[in-house]
């Protein structure tokens, strides 16, 4: 007895209180076939009606389910719920889901209201003929492993491919095209497998090939050439979402073309797929990977990202997360998994634990959230091509070969350095006064709880009390209190040193110190007044905070110590002018960004010795610009000053130019000339560094120390020298010279050696020798060993700039952005509601149980994973694969819907086929060439493409491919074909992405304005005519020509290009630039090969590899004739069209412009021709 009909399920059917089965073992039919067409099939004809009407409210999700009904479980469907079953099989008038689909007599209907249409009568229909067969379900045909099916029977010499499409064409009143002709088949080919027009040589040489297996031949021809390679990298970049930008926020530039260049390589070298899987999913985590293998894991990091001020790093670092989830499910697996992020799957067997079980997989990946709007966000690697590693290799060893000569023993030297340590000790024992230190005082302090200075053993005051954020010590001292500090005050050093509390320099728990300013004052009886620093020299600073910001008033310049807090550290503070005798204070002051950081325990030394004081630099004097006679190079031209000269009367006038700072000066083919007196009290070794636009010449006393007669824009250090001075007075004289336009000189003083040595071998040399390190006895032994013999100090600055060249070449090496785990995993949570502020249950890496699990003894990682998806007991990847390959050779594939082969996905139009190809495709070694073989070798591909009217009307689509492929061609393809038919395309392989023609203003219109991508600068030469795969792609703006053609914007992946047909289309086509440029040097190329008469005729060879039918040959004719008496007509019409473009115009006569431009339009029409732009 069936229940009231009126009654809803949900009051019909009790609380099912067992667990489902797992969804592989809930289905009846263990596997399925490809048998009978008449019957109904589950999988094929009841599953997706049941998934598109029903599985919402009564599918795999349990968020959603009504009723406790799973009608994808066969066990549920068909039990015994009371007074009747929603399936009895074999019973349709017995089944309420029947009853429920029909509606009437009261029935509620099935679907609701407001949860889509009723079911048509022939869905109704098949549920019925379904039920009537037993209702047997079975799994969903992608989820089971294909079986290499029989091949049928078919006629002598058809293949298996052949055999499997003719099999469907049978009972459909269908029959196969002939085969087309040799020529259609070679541009076909060229294009399926280059992206670009057949050569006419490759045209000429298979036209004319007698032998049995020329196709053959020309397959795998195509296949070996690089071209296939680039063609197959355009499309994988799709699927990768590649771009060359960040693609959020401010889009600024990102580095991962090599990546690019990666897939590039493997394509041309075949790798197999399950090999190029692995690779760019985990090649990382392969043992000992190479460098290739690293850079293929930039697959899964072309995801887009964002530095926006305010992220919260945990949902963007989800967000990468689940791009890189959904990325790999639909690339290799042709899953729509994103949908069981937020809840169960409503159609596929995927809960959310699952999805978060797969997402579990790449927690682990480092990165930080933010990108930092810079190209290469780590983790990353650099990546140099054969000829610079290679060079760089060489610098390596040269630079470690000199290093071995350099530390080489040398007995007297070696003897001569004791003597010498033993003398510099005793001299700086005598050079240091220590100060006693009276009240010293800190603020803020107060009363109730001071900052206390207690005096130490070693003569250091150690500050312990309060610790404030920022505020400063006072240091009072008296000079000239005892005979050592008799004279004049002309140098303090300040040392920092760790404390009793935590054994650092600093008192934060850190243990650095920032010390902002360095201020010295003298009470003159009535105030205190500013004496003057000028140098500080430590022994140590932290990169960006040197000592320098001691004697700056900005307080974020400070001096900081940051990877050296566990031991002593000096600066020596130079006083600018003798300080007599007297009151004195040092006041230091903490007050940078970084609170905190106060030193721990302090020591003050003075001296009155001009050993600080080596050196001194007179006032810059300079000439004005000089302009040489007569057109003469003024870098060899005497213009007055130069030594040894004449010395013709030149004015030289004070020139206000701090060291480091930049001097400009302006005059064509000009020199200016600089000079400077330098006073040595004692023997003095100098090293300085200049910059200049463009040459320069530099003397020393008359003697010539730099020549550099270059072409340059100025930049600081562009050039060293190192100088040796007695003591005396000495000239610097120096000429920089100018070839056109402005020019620039600038100086700096690197180093100054007199007989004091630098404060950090100051303070080795006051260490005790059995406590020095082996890194500072090589300090001492460099230092030593400079001073003692010039020939090792120009050893040794030699090797400084190896390694300087070294360091700038490194950095001239590209990087791209690689894959890495984390050192220490992190334990992943189920996203509640997909809310990365919800974290639910823990989850243990795996792959949806549907499939089993991972293999025994298999990597709970990456490597697993890509192991598992690559292998082949994996049921879908070869499927997806194949199907993919000949979705680009036939413009649809097999399953329709190559981005969902699940319940909602399209079935095969030849399941059989797929699964044979699918079969082969792995026992062939994943060979991706034995499949574009297998595939362009068959007769159904060699099909004509044209269709009869009864063929059209009865398979519109040529799903059942009774012809041959036709289809519009790719965006990139488009323009790549323009540029190789026209002679315009420039066949380089990889590099950077270039940037050829698009409107102006466009990124500015969608740019930030601080973002470097904010301005499109247009590329020159080479780079507006590269393949349109290296082209660059802005993601919030990508090339407008090849957006309007049907290209993604590449922020997500995709495996399936829409095609659409807009009159926007045909105005790009005709107007680009690119475009009209390349027609008219198609024009241009084909009246140079074959003049004027048959130019129009060679326009057509080149772009369609035939000649032109008559009625063809005929309009194309009238096209010419009237183009060409239009452009007689209108003067000056010829000569701008042919101007379009930045390649060179053609030179030509008046009459043969008329015939170019009108040439030029006849190449337009016969580029934008149907048949060019459709593969056929």
């Amino acid at each position: 007895m069936i229940a009231p009909r009126h009654r809803p399920f949900s009051a019909l059917l009790p609380l099912l209180g067992a667990a489902p089965a797992l969804v592989a073992a809930a289905f009846s039919c263990a596997g399925a076939t490809h048998g009978d067409e008449g019957a109904v099939r589950f999988a094929r004809d009841v599953q997706p009606i049941l998934s598109n009407r029903c599985f919402v409210c009564h599918g795999p999700d349990s968020g959603t389910r009504e009723a406790e009904l799973r009608l994808d479980l066969r066990e549920d469907a068909v039990a015994e719920r009371g007074l009747f079953r929603v399936i009895a099989p074999g019973e349709p008038e017995a089944s309420e889901l029947i009853a429920r689909v029909r509606g009437g007599d009261g029935v509620d209907v099935m679907p609701p209201t407001g949860h889509g249409a009723p079911l048509s009568a022939d869905e109704i229909d098949v549920l019925e003929r379904w039920i009537a067969q037993g209702a047997e379900y079975e799994p969903h045909w992608a989820y089971v492993a294909p079986v290499e099916p029989s091949v049928p029977d078919a006629s002598e010499g058809t293949g298996a491919v052949d055999a499997f499409v003719r099999a469907a064409l049978e009972g459909r009143d269908l029959e196969p095209r002939p085969e087309a002709d040799r020529a259609t088949l070679v541009r076909r080919l060229c294009l399926t497998l280059w992206g670009l027009p057949a050569p006419l040589d490759l045209l000429e040489r298979v036209l004319a090939d007698e032998r049995d297996d020329w196709y053959e031949r020309a397959v795998d021809e195509l296949l070996e050439h690089p071209r296939h390679a680039e063609h197959m990298t355009r499309q994988w970049l799709d699927a990768a979402r590649y771009g060359d930008t960040h693609g959020l926020h401010l889009d600024n530039h990102r580095s991962i073309w090599p990546w690019r260049d990666w897939v590039i390589e493997a394509f041309a070298s075949n790798m197999p797929y399950d090999r190029f899987v692995v690779e760019q999913l985990a090649g990382d985590l392969l043992p000992e990977p190479t460098r290739s293998q690293l850079v293929a894991t930039g697959f899964n990091r072309c995801n887009p990202t964002t530095a926006e001020g305010g992220l919260i790093d945990e949902e963007y670092l989800a967000k990468y997360a689940w791009d890189r989830v959904d990325t790999t499910s639909t690339v290799f697996l042709g899953l729509t998994l994103g949908c069981a992020k937020c809840h169960d799957h409503k159609y596929d067997p995927f809960s959310m634990e699952e999805y978060y079980a797969l997402y579990s997989f790449f927690d682990d990946v480092e990165g930080k959230a933010s990108d930092e709007n810079g190209p290469t966000p780590a983790p990353t690697l650099a990546v140099p091509s054969a000829e610079l590693e290679a060079d760089l290799e060489q610098r390596r060893e040269l630079i470690a070969g000199l290093e071995r000569e350099l530390a080489a023993p040398n007995r007297t030297w070696d003897r001569e350095q004791r003597t010498w340590e033993e003398e510099r000790r005793a001299a700086l024992a005598e050079l240091w006064t220590p100060l006693a230190i009276d009240a010293p005082a800190a603020e803020p302090s107060s009363v109730e709880d001071p900052v206390v200075f207690t005096p130490r053993a070693d003569g250091a005051l150690e500050a312990t009390g309060p610790h404030a954020e920022f505020g400063s010590y006072t240091l009072p001292f008296e000079w000239g209190a005892d005979a050592r500090a008799a004279d004049a005050l002309r140098g303090l050093r300040l040392e920092v040193l760790p404390g009793s509390a935590n054994g650092k320099v600093g008192r934060a728990d850190h243990g650095n110190i920032a010390i902002s300013t360095a201020l010295l004052e003298r009470f003159d009886g009535a105030t205190w007044n500013a004496v003057e620093l000028d140098l500080a020299e430590p022994d140590y600073e932290q990169p960006d905070y040197g000592a320098d910001g001691l004697l700056d008033d900005d307080p974020q310049s400070a001096w900081a110590l940051s990877g050296a807090v566990d031991a002593r550290h000096a600066v020596r503070l130079r006083l600018a002018d003798a300080a007599p005798p007297g009151a004195f204070r040092l006041v230091l002051e903490m007050r940078s960004a970084h609170a905190r950081h106060f030193p721990s325990a302090v020591r003050l030394s003075g001296t009155s010795s001009i050993a600080l004081h080596p050196l001194t630099f007179g006032t810059w004097l300079a000439t004005p610009p000089l302009t040489a006679a007569d057109g003469g190079h003024p870098f060899d031209t005497d213009l007055g000053p130069d030594p040894g000269g004449p010395r013709t009367a030149v004015s030289f006038e004070p020139l206000e130019l701090a060291d480091g700072a930049r001097a400009d000066f302006a005059g064509d083919n000009a020199a200016v000339y600089l000079r400077r007196t330098l006073t040595a009290r004692e023997d003095v070794r100098l090293r300085l560094a200049f910059g200049s636009d463009d040459g320069l010449r530099v003397w020393l006393d008359g003697a010539e120390v730099l020549a550099r007669d270059v072409a340059r824009s100025y930049a600081p250090r562009q050039d060293e020298v190192e100088l040796y001075l007695g003591g005396g007075e000495h000239e610097l004289l120096c000429k920089v010279v100018n070839r056109a336009g402005g020019f620039a000189f600038g100086m700096e003083v690197l180093d100054v050696r007199g007989a004091l040595p630098p404060t950090a071998i100051a303070l080795l040399l006051e260490t005790r020798a059995d406590d020095l390190d082996d890194d500072a006895r090589t300090a001492l032994r460099d230092h030593y060993r400079a001073s003692a013999s010039s020939e090792w100090g120009e050893r040794r600055t030699l090797l400084a700039e190896m390694q300087r060249d070294l360091e700038q070449l490194e950095a001239s090496v590209p990087h791209t952005l690689i894959l890495r785990d984390r050192a220490e995993p992190v334990a992943t949570r189920i996203l509640v509601r997909g809310q990365y502020d919800h974290p639910g249950g823990a989850v243990v890496s795996d792959v949806p149980a549907l499939f089993g699990r991972l293999p025994e003894g298999a990597p709970r990682n990456r490597l697993g994973l890509a192991r598992w998806i690559a292998s082949d007991r994996n049921p879908l990847t070869a499927r997806v694969a194949v199907n993919r390959v000949w979705q680009q050779h036939f413009g649809r594939g097999l399953v329709t819907t190559p981005d969902d082969f699940g319940v909602q996905g399209a079935w095969p139009t030849h399941p059989e086929l797929l699964d044979w190809l699918a079969c082969e495709f792995m026992a062939h070694g994943w060979d991706l060439r034995w499949l574009h073989r297998t595939i362009l070798c068959s007769g159904t591909w060699r099909q004509r493409s044209d269709a009869t009217p009864a063929t059209w009307q009865a398979d519109p689509k040529n799903a059942w491919l009774a012809r041959g492929p036709r289809f519009r061609l790719d965006a990139e393809v488009l323009r790549d074909q323009a540029l190789f038919a026209s002679g315009l395309l420039v066949e380089s392989v990889g590099g950077p992405s270039v940037k050829p023609y698009q409107p102006p203003g466009l990124w500015r219109e969608v740019a930030y304005p601080s973002s470097n991508t904010a301005d499109f600068a247009r590329g020159d030469g080479d780079d507006l005519y590269r393949r349109s795969l290296y082209t660059y792609w802005k993601r919030t703006s990508a090339p407008p020509a090849m957006t309007l053609l049907d290209a993604p914007s590449r922020e997500f992946c995709v495996v399936l290009r829409e095609r659409t047909n807009t009159p926007l289309q045909a105005l790009v086509l005709l107007n680009d630039e690119q475009h009209v440029e390349a027609a008219r040097a198609l024009a241009a190329l084909a009246f140079s090969e074959v003049g004027g008469a048959h130019a129009v005729e060679r326009i057509v060879l080149r772009c369609l590899a035939r000649a032109p039918e008559p009625f063809e040959a005929d309009a194309l004719a009238a096209l010419f004739e009237a183009a060409r008496a239009s452009f007689a007509a209108e003067p000056g019409a010829a000569e701008a069209l042919l101007d379009v473009g930045a390649s060179p115009a053609p030179m030509a006569s008046a009459e043969d412009t008329l015939t170019l431009a009108a040439l030029t339009l006849v190449a337009q029409t016969v580029l934008n021709l149907d048949a060019t732009l459709n593969l056929e």
